[in-house]
């Protein structure tokens, strides 16, 4: 993660936690519809907290998890249990601006 200030003179350990402290409780409380979604939105908290930062750029892991098929077993699996796969994976990167 790295962010750009706007200008002036900046309290940077104020601006870190508020904007490390933003970033946590909206990822905690996030309803992800995907990764882009909610870097999305925890870029927009990151600038609400910090009005002296410019750009945000925010980097998460694209990992897969397909539903387990628990039929073997006897078991349904109403969406309850999910298997990481290896492949594909990688990072997706997003820059939020003001």
């Amino acid at each position: 993660m790295k962010w750009e200030y706007s200008g002036g003179s900046p309290d940077y350990a104020g601006a870190r936690a508020r904007i490390l402290a933003a970033l946590l409780k909206e990822f905690a409380a996030h309803d992800s519809m995907s990764v882009q979604h909610t870097l999305f939105d925890m870029g927009k908290r990151a600038l609400d907290a910090a009005p002296e930062i410019a750009r945000i750029t925010l980097t998460m892991p694209n990992l897969h998890h397909l539903l387990a098929d628990l039929s073997p077993f006897g078991q349904d699996n109403p969406n309850h249990v999910f298997v990481p796969i290896d492949e594909p994976h990688g990072s997706i990167e997003a820059t939020i601006e003001r």
